[in-house]
């Protein structure tokens, strides 16, 4: 990409994310992991293969995410597992939680990591 078309991109999204209202109503985090349990089993019975990718790499980017902060504040970073054992721990945590979301299961694993390796 040519540097004008970079700098024209970058602008562009900079005014995009400008112009953003904010609100309470505003989400801090967003994309595939922040939909609910409920569209999530949905999702994973109909075994759309690209939704799955999808999530689980979000779900690993959000993961090594929550390490980097660890490694920022001089703590250690914790051992992440596999990507299907990353779903499946969603997985559980969706059916024991219906009402919650795949940001709030990788959370929770990785405070489980967290507490287990401390």
């Amino acid at each position: 990409m040519k540097k004008s078309h970079l700098a024209a991109t970058m602008v562009l999204a900079c005014t995009l994310t400008a112009a953003a209202p904010a609100s309470a109503k505003d989400q801090v985090v967003s994309g595939i992991g922040a939909m609910s349990c409920t569209r999530f089993a949905e999702l994973r019975v109909a075994n759309d293969r690209a939704v799955i990718i999808a999530l689980k790499s979000w779900l690993q980017g959000l993961l090594s995410g929550m390490n980097m902060q660890l490694l920022l504040n001089r703590a250690e970073a914790k051992a992440l597992p596999d990507a299907d054992q990353i779903a499946d721990f969603v997985d559980k945590h969706c059916s024991e939680n219906p009402s919650s979301n795949p940001l709030m299961a990788a959370v929770a694993l990785h405070e489980g990591l967290r507490n287990a390796q401390d």
